[in-house]
């Protein structure tokens, strides 16, 4: 699983460096934060397993799901505007 897991890590961070604009810091950090954050919310889910029934134990999940693709929703059009989309650099290679 550890190995999973890195190659979740090592790959999110090549996406996030690769597509971000030259002019702008390495977004590498704001990968591994995310990495963080989303490892410990699932570290103190699984802790509730024990205290709530299995329905119920899903039940939240399947609220903070929905809560997160509906402020994702919500917030689409203002990231649209503020993160245009850039087309990837082409590889030297690749020519």
């Amino acid at each position: 699983m550890r190995i999973l897991a890195d190659l979740f890590r090592a790959t999110a961070v090549t996406l996030f460096t690769a597509l971000r604009p030259l002019r702008e810091l390495d977004n590498g950090g704001v990968c591994y934060l995310s990495i963080f954050v989303g490892s410990t919310v699932s570290g103190r889910l699984g802790a509730l397993y024990e205290h709530y029934t299995a329905a119920k134990f899903w039940l939240i999940h399947a609220a903070i799901v929905s809560a997160g693709g509906l402020l994702l929703m919500l917030l689409a059009p203002w990231l649209r505007r503020e993160l245009p989309l850039q087309p990837l650099p082409q590889a030297a290679s690749a020519r």
